[in-house]
């Protein structure tokens, strides 16, 4: 195939393109989708307890490789509902991805902030992979929206956060979490590249 190169108010420039035989989704500066942050929940949610988990909340759903992880790697035959805030993105997981509204995903458009601020459904696992291009939106380092999404939880819940390359950043997360009871494990370089945080109540 051609690359599709896709303009994003969100995201800026967007890039659907193939790489080692698998249709991957890039912006400008990083991989959004596929490739290698792909890998690095691969390895993240293998170290993750799906037993009883009925519902998981995804926030940022790129082209969805974290949703086909779950559903076709892991065969998890739960709920999913992914939040993500660019309708192009959205539109981009259906149409050249598959990753679309079903009887176990549901996707909402919409900022992943109001979204745990206002929502009152519970969730067993939370995953975090918010980014803008390579940058982490410093909505995830306020305490305010670790507070809220703590509340989205069910009782021994866990939240999984990509951090990407912001371990430095991660001290005002860390202590927001830790005073609500959170034990923490760090995970720097997974897969060579990403810090990922996980919190368990």
């Amino acid at each position: 195939m051609k690359s599709k190169t896709i303009t994003s108010k969100y995201n800026g420039t967007l890039e659907v393109t193939m790489q080692q035989g698998r249709k991957v989704l890039h912006s400008e500066n990083t991989n959004y989708s596929y490739g290698n942050v792909q890998s690095v929940w691969m390895e993240m949610l293998q170290k993750t307890n799906l037993h009883g988990v009925k519902n998981i909340l995804l926030l940022g759903l790129g082209g969805g490789s974290v949703v086909d992880i779950l559903q076709h790697t892991l065969l998890y035959k739960g709920n999913i509902t992914a939040v993500e805030i660019d309708p192009v993105i959205v539109q981009i997981a259906a149409d050249e991805f598959g990753i679309s509204n079903s009887n176990t995903l549901t996707i909402e458009c919409m900022d992943a902030k109001d979204y745990v601020h206002d929502t009152h459904n519970k969730f067993n696992i939370v995953l975090v992979d918010i980014f803008i291009d390579k940058h982490m939106p410093d909505i995830l380092l306020s305490p305010e929206f670790w507070q809220d999404l703590a509340k989205c939880l069910s009782p021994k819940g866990t939240i999984v956060f990509n951090a990407f390359n912001s371990q430095k950043k991660l001290a005002p997360v860390k202590t927001v979490l830790e005073a609500l009871g959170f034990a923490l494990t760090l995970y720097p370089k997974v897969n060579g590249t990403n810090t990922m945080l996980v919190a368990k109540k």
